[in-house]
């Protein structure tokens, strides 16, 4: 009862700031997101606003065919997994389309 409760509160502080339910379901869930700047990319990874996700043969890419086709200074938005401090990227969306808030990926 109690984890219901504090789901609920923190689904409704989320929705206050402009998230929506599906946000909220995306940080509690076992997959993560984010949108950043690429900064540097490699054979097996990208390095996003800081941060280094590894990228594998699982690896699914929407809109293009792989690492080659995403430049310094992209905005990306990549769904992964974290585990034992390693976050591996599941899938990897280059932004080119405005969605309704003026943000890129529609």
């Amino acid at each position: 009862m109690r984890r219901t409760r504090t789901f609920a509160a923190t689904l409704a502080v989320l929705m206050a700031f402009g998230l929506t339910a599906c946000d909220a379901f995306e940080i509690f869930g076992d997959d993560k997101e984010i949108k950043g700047t690429v900064e540097d990319i490699g054979t097996d990874f990208i390095l996003v606003d800081g941060v280094r996700y590894t990228v594998n043969g699982k690896t699914e890419f929407e809109g293009i065919d792989g690492l080659a086709d995403i430049s310094i200074g992209d905005e990306v938005e990549i769904e992964y997994k974290e585990s034992g401090g390693t976050r591996t990227a599941l899938e990897i969306e280059v932004g080119d389309e405005e969605d309704d808030d003026g943000g890129l990926f529609g």
